[in-house]
């Protein structure tokens, strides 16, 4: 069964836990930590912190924000509110509690981190479970659990979306202005050469004075022939008038 996405590679949990306690100044990273974390980035970048306060959007996938946020819940009510699950060993426990043991061969979260040799099987669990301990549930989500999760990970990417839209906006309206600069600057670059011709002495030359037009194209069709200046050229081998002093006879050879 296909987990959330995560940014661990190949590497275990326990490793991604190490390599982010290495690039970050020997910080303690316990499994719950290493859980939260590998769901929010690289092991190596710095701004990958855990922050029990960041919302769904800040996962790879809104159902780490709901184990963590239950676990969490759980762990208060039944430790106290001051554990701290971050600090803490995780509670195999409330795991499998949470989980509804141990399905597809996984426990239900920060499955390869955990011995399973520590961890008290469901038998056992409700053989010593009273009326106030944290009853053992399915983990088949319902409908509605799911439906909460794809709705969270929708407003996660419409946040996304939204932000790389204003990022955009904002990149044009920059561009938009520096052109606008540009064009005012030219003018009173042009103002300032013109006001120069009043001074006594002072020659502005008229190519800064006057705007560079490109001169238009030919309008000329693919094809045809320039005609040249002064009329079409005769035909070879005719002449146009008779010559001086000769005859007017005309001839195949022209004016004889």
């Amino acid at each position: 069964m296909g987990g959330a996405p995560h940014h661990q590679g190949n590497r275990s949990l326990s490793a991604y836990a190490q390599t982010w306690s290495q690039a970050h100044q020997g910080q303690e990273c316990n499994e719950f930590m290493a859980y939260a974390l590998a769901h929010k980035g690289k092991a190596t970048a710095p701004e990958v912190t855990y922050n029990p306060a960041d919302g769904p959007e800040a996962y790879t996938s809104a159902s780490v924000h709901s184990k963590l946020s239950e676990y969490t819940s759980a762990a208060h009510e039944h430790h106290g509110e001051d554990f701290d699950p971050a600090t803490q060993p995780l509670d195999t426990d409330l795991l499998m509690r949470l989980g509804g043991g141990k399905q597809h061969d996984q426990y239900w979260m920060a499955d390869n981190t955990v011995d399973s040799a520590s961890v008290p099987n469901l038998t056992e669990i409700r053989v010593r479970s009273t009326s106030s301990s944290l009853p053992i549930r399915s983990r088949q989500q319902s409908s509605q659990q799911q439906m909460a999760e794809l709705q969270a990970d929708l407003r996660r990417l419409e946040a996304q979306q939204a932000a790389q839209t204003e990022a955009h906006r904002l990149q044009m309206e920059a561009v938009q202005a520096q052109r606008a600069a540009k064009t005012q600057r030219l003018q009173d670059m042009f103002s300032f050469m013109a006001s120069l011709q009043t001074l006594p002495g002072v020659v502005v030359p008229r190519s800064l004075l006057t705007p560079v037009v490109a001169p238009p194209p030919p309008q000329q069709s693919a094809g045809s022939n320039p005609t040249p200046q002064g009329g079409p050229s005769p035909q070879a081998g005719w002449t146009t008038g008779p010559p001086q002093g000769g005859s007017s006879h005309f001839g195949r050879g022209g004016w004889q």
